[in-house]
């Protein structure tokens, strides 16, 4: 049997070589696991993964392959990932939304949370804490108990950890993902997100239009709805009625600290 001199790309087919004692423990851990291949650069992790797709393929198993190397966002691999995942035999792909907390689960989670950390906080506590961040997702929840004191919280705590909270650049990525996703809209997305700051209960489309068109008189009205649901769908702003405004009061206050 002859094998191709292949050096630096990954090898597969009739090129690759041995591993079947490797390839059979793989193939039973990764029934009933996760399997993370570890090993130093070039000992052919990659075509070592290829060989068991390829092997599990021909057992009926469904899979695909992405090569992580390419992919230079979150974005990027989901669209990526989608991609490949609609190209299997009968598959489906429902759209599942992922929403905040209940405030019945936030308030457990902040139960644990402090138990964990060493802090106590009350019902009236627990309750402030949600009005004080406005959208219960895990991540602000832990962000703002992570600057509590130990021990028993009050109202003075949580407001004290509130404000350094927005002085930290814990939310800098936020700011930072309007440069990379946004391309030739990033400025138009801050203007916006400039504008919505400073008004708490929100601003109706036509007004945030009339904003940006005083502005940017070049700026069309139809790239708007597009715009403002990429804010939307990417957590910035929510839609109250007629009004938008920011989802989360904590992001707002962040944005009008440290941009207005």
């Amino acid at each position: 049997m002859a094998i191709k001199l292949k050096i630096g790309s990954p090898v597969v087919g009739e090129d690759f070589f041995g591993r079947e004692v490797e390839l059979r423990k793989a193939e039973a851990l990764i029934r009933d696991n996760n399997l993370m291949l570890a090993a130093p650069r070039r000992v052919g992790k990659t075509s070592f993964a290829r060989r068991l797709i390829d092997t599990l393929s021909s057992k009926g198993w469904n899979t695909i392959f992405i090569d992580l190397e390419e992919i230079t966002s979150i974005d990027h691999f989901f669209n990526a990932f989608y991609g490949e995942l609609v190209k299997l035999p009968e598959t489906k792909v429902a759209d599942f939304e992922l929403g905040a907390f209940s405030n019945e689960e936030a308030t457990k989670f902040i139960s644990i949370l402090a138990e964990s950390i060493g802090i106590e906080v009350n019902a009236e506590i627990k309750r402030y804490i949600l009005d004080k961040i406005g959208w219960n997702i895990p991540f602000f929840i832990q962000l703002l108990l992570s600057r509590l004191p130990a021990g028993e919280i009050t109202k003075a705590d949580i407001d004290e950890a509130y404000c350094h909270l927005l002085q930290t650049g814990s939310f800098d990525t936020w700011h930072e993902r309007l440069n990379i996703e946004y391309g030739d809209n990033k400025d138009i997305a801050k203007l916006i997100l400039k504008y919505l700051c400073v008004n708490v209960d929100g601003k109706t489309r036509d007004e945030i239009y009339n904003h940006i068109y005083a502005k940017i008189p070049s700026f069309e009205n139809d790239e708007l709805g597009l715009l403002l649901r990429a804010l939307m769908t990417d957590g910035y702003l929510v839609r109250d009625g007629e009004q938008y405004k920011f989802r989360s009061p904590l992001l707002r206050d962040y944005w009008k600290e440290t941009y207005c």
